[in-house]
């Protein structure tokens, strides 16, 4: 296993007025190969939890080990968890801040120690990885690219230090449509290519139920749920308790039924919808 986390307790401004527990004995584990959907509610716990993963919390209650660094140590290696984990955070492109895309995707494998003609070998790779023209847009700023293209040069400054994980914190916020389905298709070529592993945080429910093989849902600093997308979205009670809804594919399910076209298949991708209404109507599986 990649992460390990036995009876994790976090609490901010512990002994304050505004003590708040972000996170209350928690004890799961994320394998190798995996593409995880963390999901919960505004204030569920989902962030510190994965702050954690990398040391930006330090672990004050419980125990923890990512890649068999052992976190309740008292001087974890803290450098090669990093290297390991790659931890891309909500509008990504606010952390760019070199004056060439090329020296920023660079920052990464230079602040872990890679020469200077491998750091450039890494960064071209990572640029190339992620759909972008090395050659147009290696010299240019970064902050006189379109959104989606600045998402994409963020992408590539955490995947040019040869991280084993990704953790996303929400990666399609703030784009539109056609961005959303660029970079949702762009993580998940790397999760086939380069990425073993993929925690991706998400409050829409349509991308965690085509992308994710495992949920883990947290309500109120607990670990609520920890499944598989079909299961998890066949209890649509329990999903509508934790402050979340289900994807659209279940709701025209739903409606469909109301009107007495009930379909025997759980449906949570549009394929799926289509392949069973087809199957419904006579169609087969062609």
């Amino acid at each position: 296993m990649q992460i390990e986390v036995k009876n994790l307790s976090y609490t901010y401004m512990q002994k304050t007025p505004y003590q708040k527990d972000a996170l209350t004995d928690i004890t799961l584990e994320i394998n190798e190969g995996e593409f995880v959907g963390l999901v919960g509610a505004t204030g569920s716990g989902k962030s510190t939890l994965i702050q954690h993963f990398n040391g930006l919390l330090r672990l004050t209650s419980g125990e923890l080990k990512v890649f068999n660094i052992d976190l309740t140590q008292k001087k974890p290696d803290f450098k090669s968890l990093r290297q390991k984990i790659g931890m891309l955070f909500q509008y990504p492109e606010y952390q760019l801040f070199d004056e060439t895309v090329l020296k920023d995707v660079m920052f990464g494998p230079r602040n872990f120690g890679m020469p200077q003609d491998e750091c450039y070998q890494a960064a071209k790779e990572a640029i190339e990885l992620v759909g972008l023209d090395f050659e147009k847009i290696k010299d240019r700023s970064p902050f006189e690219l379109s959104g989606g293209e600045k998402r994409r040069a963020a992408i590539a400054g955490v995947l040019a230090y040869r991280p084993e994980m990704l953790i996303l914190d929400e990666p399609t916020a703030g784009l539109d449509p056609v961005g959303k389905r660029e970079i949702l298709n762009l993580i998940t070529k790397l999760k086939g290519d380069r990425i073993k592993t993929i925690v991706m945080i998400s409050h829409n429910m349509d991308e965690i139920a085509k992308y994710a093989d495992r949920i883990i849902a947290l309500d109120k600093s607990r670990l609520a749920c920890d499944t598989n997308p079909r299961e998890f979205f066949s209890e649509q009670k329990k999903v509508f308790s934790l402050g979340l809804d289900v994807p659209t594919t279940v709701k025209i399910k739903n409606s469909l039924a109301q009107r007495g076209f009930e379909l025997d298949e759980a449906c949570l991708t549009v394929e799926e919808l289509y392949q069973a209404i087809k199957q419904k109507l006579g169609g087969g599986n062609g």
